[in-house]
C-alpha cells in the first residue's frame, strides 16, 4: 500500500486507518506484516475504535490492486463509523492503476501488490511511502491421483503465475516438423575444355518462433514475456563457368543474383494488465549479387589413386537491404499504439570468405576428403535498436559478428559400381563438420555447430547408363553455446543426381 509523502500533513491519521485495516486482516486470515512507522499512536496499535475516534475529518481516496479490495473496504466502513466525519471511497483497478493515480496525486492511497519499482519511475517512486499491510499464504493441494512426489518454491511460484502448466516444461523440450525444397543445379560440357552450371539454391534462412517468461521477485509480482518470431531469408540463383587451362588444372567463376527479405519481431508484455505492451519489428528486403572464384588441380600418383587440391575465394560487399525498425508502445487501457519508425540506408554486407580442400580418390571404390573454410565476419556491423540516457536510436554495431572457421570431412564407399550385383553398386556414405560461433550475443559467443550425417546413394538403372543416382541421407546437427538455448535438428534430405548422355552428339552415316 502506496501513500504519497506530501499528503502526510493532512488533518487525519492515516496510520489509524491503516491499523483498523491491520486488524482486520487478522481476523480474515491475513497475516499483518506491519504497517510502518514507529510514532503509531497506542490507539492505533491496538486497533481501537474508541481511541481513533478524536477529532479526525477529511476525505481518503484510493484506487489499485482488487486482491485485497475486501479488506480495504470492511476497513474504511469501520473507520467511518467511528469518525462520521471522514469519507473514504475509491476502487480496485488494478495495481498498475493505483500506482499511477497515487504517484500522480489524483488518490490518496494507491493499492498494490507489486512493487512500485516496477511501475513507475525512480523519481516517482522516492516520493511514496510503502507501507506493508499483508502476505498472503498458499497451500498447494493435489489429488491423489496425481503422481507428484515432490514440488521446490520455484516450481509453485511458477505454477502460481501461469507460467508452468505441465510440469514437463521444468525440463522444456519442443518438437518441430518442417520441410523445404532446397536446391537444383545442373551443369554440363559446351566445347572442349569448358563447363557451364547454373542452378538454384538458398543463401540464408531465417524461421524460429519461442516465448520466455520471467516471474517477479515474489509469488504476487508481474511476470514479464519476451516472444521472438522470425520468418524469410535469401534466395540465390547463379550460373557459373569453368575452363581447364591444362590436363588436371582448371579454373572457374560463378556470378549470383540474391533476392529475399526477413521480418524479425520481439514483444515485450507484461501480466499487469496496465503495463504498455512494446513491440519491435525488424526488417530488410534485398536484391544484389554475388561473386565466387575457384581453382582446381587433380593429378594421379598411380593408377589406382588421384589426388584433388582445390581453393575458392568469394569478396565481401555491401548488399544494401535498407534495413527497418518499427517500435510500437500500446497502451492497454486506451489501445492506443505509439508508433516510431527508424531505418539505415546501408546495413547488411555478406563477409569475404575463402576456403581450400584436398580430396583422395581410390579406384572410384573409396573417396576421402577434407576442406577448411574461413569468413570474415568481424568488423561487419548488424543493426540494432539501442536507447542510451532515455534516447532510442537505430545503429549498427560493429562487434555483434566474429570471424567463422568451419572444417568439413566425409567419405564415399563403393564395392564395384559397375558389378552386376546391386548391393556392390551402392554407395556408403559418411560425413562430420565443426563450425566455430560467428555472432555474440550480449557479448558472449554464440552457438558453435556440430553435425554428422550418414547416407546412400542408389543407382538407376536405364538402358542409357547407371550413373544416375537417388541420395538419401540423415543428418543430425547439434548448435549449442554456454547459458544460451541449445538446439538439436535431425535431417532427412533426398536428392536426385541425373548423369544421363542429354548432351550426347548423334551421328549418323
Amino acid at each position: 500500500m502506496y501513500e504519497r509523502k506530501i499528503m502526510l500533513d493532512q488533518a487525519y491519521s492515516r496510520r489509524q486507518f491503516l491499523g483498523l485495516a491491520g486488524g482486520l486482516a487478522s481476523i480474515v486470515g491475513l497475516g499483518l506484516v506491519g504497517c510502518g512507522g514507529s510514532n503509531t499512536s497506542d490507539a492505533a496499535d491496538k486497533g481501537s475504535a474508541a481511541a481513533a475516534a478524536e477529532s479526525v475529518s477529511g476525505e481518503v481516496t484510493y484506487d489499485g490492486a482488487s486482491s485485497f479490495q475486501a479488506l480495504v473496504e470492511a476497513a474504511a466502513e469501520k473507520f467511518m463509523d467511528a469518525n462520521p466525519d471522514v469519507s473514504i471511497s475509491g476502487s480496485g483497478n488494478g495495481s498498475g492503476k493505483g500506482l499511477t493515480a497515487v504517484a500522480a496525486g489524483t488518490v490518496t492511497i494507491g493499492n498494490s501488490d507489486v512493487f512500485a519499482e516496477t511501475k513507475l519511475e525512480a523519481d516517482q517512486v522516492k516520493n511514496l511511502v510503502d507501507h506493508e499491510v499483508a502476505v498472503v499464504g498458499m497451500g498447494p493441494v493435489v489429488s491423489k491421483n496425481v503422481k507428484v512426489d515432490d514440488l521446490s518454491l520455484e516450481q509453485l511460484k511458477g505454477i502460481f503465475s501461469g507460467q508452468i502448466t505441465n510440469f514437463n516444461e521444468s525440463g522444456k523440450k519442443i518438437n518441430a516438423k518442417n520441410a523445404d525444397f532446397e536446391y537444383a543445379v545442373a551443369a554440363f560440357r559446351v566445347a572442349k575444355g569448358f563447363g557451364v552450371s547454373f542452378g538454384i539454391l538458398p543463401y540464408t534462412n531465417v524461421g524460429y518462433n519461442y516465448t520466455s517468461s520471467t516471474p517477479g521477485s515474489d509469488v504476487l509480482s508481474t511476470t514479464y514475456s519476451n516472444s521472438y518470431y522470425g520468418e524469410g531469408g535469401l534466395h540465390q540463383v547463379y550460373v557459373g563457368l569453368g575452363y581447364q587451362l591444362f590436363k588436371g588444372f582448371s579454373l572457374g567463376a560463378n556470378i549470383s543474383y540474391l533476392w529475399g527479405s526477413y521480418d524479425k519481431t520481439v514483444t515485450n508484455s507484461y501480466s499487469d494488465s496496465y503495463a504498455k505492451t512494446i513491440q519491435k519489428v525488424y526488417s530488410a528486403s534485398v536484391t544484389n549479387y554475388k561473386l565466387d572464384f575457384g581453382v582446381q588441380y587433380a593429378f594421379a600418383v598411380d593408377k589406382k589413386n588421384e589426388f584433388t587440391l582445390g581453393a575458392t575465394y568469394s569478396p565481401g560487399h555491401d548488399i544494401g537491404g535498407k534495413p527497418s525498425c518499427v517500435v510500437t508502445s500500446t497502451n492497454p487501457t486506451t489501445s492506443t499504439p505509439e508508433t516510431a519508425p527508424y531505418s539505415l540506408k546501408d546495413g547488411l554486407k555478406i563477409p569475404t570468405a575463402v576456403g581450400a580442400g584436398l580430396a583422395w580418390n581410390n579406384a572410384n571404390r573409396i573417396k576421402l576428403g577434407v576442406d577448411y573454410s574461413f569468413q570474415k565476419w568481424s568488423g561487419i556491423g548488424f543493426p540494432v535498436y539501442v536507447v542510451n540516457n532515455q534516447v532510442p536510436a537505430y545503429v549498427m554495431n560493429n562487434d555483434y559478428y566474429s570471424d567463422r572457421h568451419k572444417i568439413n570431412v566425409g567419405g564415399d564407399f563403393c564395392g564395384d559400381e559397375n558389378n552386376r550385383s546391386f548391393l556392390k553398386r551402392l554407395h556408403f556414405r559418411a560425413g562430420a563438420s565443426y563450425a566455430t560461433p560467428y555472432y555474440k550475443i550480449n557479448g558472449q559467443d554464440g552457438p558453435s555447430e556440430i553435425s554428422v550425417s550418414a547416407g546412400l546413394g542408389i543407382p538407376i538403372m536405364n538402358s542409357y547408363n547407371n550413373r544416375s543416382m537417388l541420395n538419401i541421407s540423415g543428418q543430425w546437427v547439434r548448435t549449442s553455446a554456454k547459458n544460451f538455448i541449445k538446439e538439436n535438428t535431425f535431417r532427412i534430405n533426398i536428392g536426385l543426381t541425373f548423369n544421363e548422355r542429354w548432351f550426347m552428339k548423334w551421328k549418323v552415316d
